[in-house]
This record gives structure tokens, C-alpha cells and sequence, in this order.
């Protein structure tokens, strides 16, 4: 059986902001999720803790060992030749 991804009172400060504060779930395997919220709330900072790329004010991530997380700018600035439909599709493939 595969292991979920667990997130434990997770909480992250950005200046004198609170973007969220004491957040837990538990995502299982083969799950699909959305994360949804008013612009500044801590959408991508939520994401790039669970990249690694950004420390949490508190709490702890537990992402089993052998996860692949992929992820896709906001914004597309490679292949500039292309569309922006063919950029995203392009992107897309790589982090497949």
C-alpha cells in the first residue's frame, strides 16, 4: 500500500501576514485535489513547501520516500517560439 502525503498544524507567516495557520490533511494516494483561494492567501508558498522549496513558519511535512512531485510555473517564459497553449502543453510533458 502506498503512503499518503500528511500535512501536521501547518502553519506559514509572510511578513506581519498569516497565510494559514494550523492546517492538517492527510492526502491518500492516487488522490486528485484542488487548492483554491483568494490571491495572497498562500496557494503557491502551500505548494512550494510541499516542493521543498520553501519552510513552513511550523508544523511538519511527511511525504513518502520514491514521491515525484511535479509542478508548472505560473508563469511560461521557455519556448517563446511557441503559443502559449503549446508552452503549457510542452511544460506539462516535462513534469509528466
Amino acid at each position: 500500500m502506498h503512503q499518503p502525503i500528511q500535512l501536521k498544524d501547518l502553519s506559514f507567516y509572510f511578513s506581519e501576514k498569516t497565510c494559514f495557520k494550523n492546517f492538517s490533511i492527510t492526502i491518500p494516494s492516487a488522490s486528485r485535489i484542488a487548492i483554491i483561494g483568494r490571491n495572497g492567501s498562500g496557494k503557491s508558498s502551500l505548494l512550494n513547501i510541499l516542493r521543498g522549496k520553501r519552510e513552513p513558519s511550523s508544523g511538519k511535512v511527511l511525504i513518502p520516500s520514491g514521491l515525484s512531485i511535479g509542478y508548472i510555473e505560473q508563469t511560461i517564459e521557455e519556448y517563446n517560439y511557441l503559443s502559449g497553449g503549446q508552452r503549457l502543453n510542452k511544460r506539462l510533458s516535462e513534469a509528466l
